[in-house]
């Protein structure tokens, strides 16, 4: 059973596409695009950007997606 703290796949998937947007920000278009390329449908994408938002991983302002904390452990 995965712990409240630990990140899906796809959770994962979401913050490696995002931190490989140089400035550490990317609009919410963008990266959707690209995650609808890479298999993500939709709605995942909406539901993995609530919960990250919610668990401060991701912040948004104005359109982008920020990214709030990196990824410490990669496993």
């Amino acid at each position: 059973m995965r712990k409240d703290n630990e990140l899906s796949e796809s959770e994962r998937l979401f913050l490696d596409t995002l931190s490989k947007y140089g400035l550490g920000h990317v609009t919410e278009n963008n990266l959707k695009l690209k995650l609808v390329g890479m298999g993500f449908d939709e709605e995942d994408f909406n539901k993995i950007k609530r919960k990250l938002l919610f668990r401060g991983y991701i912040g948004l302002i104005y359109g982008n997606i920020t990214l709030e904390k990196k990824l410490i452990n990669d496993k």
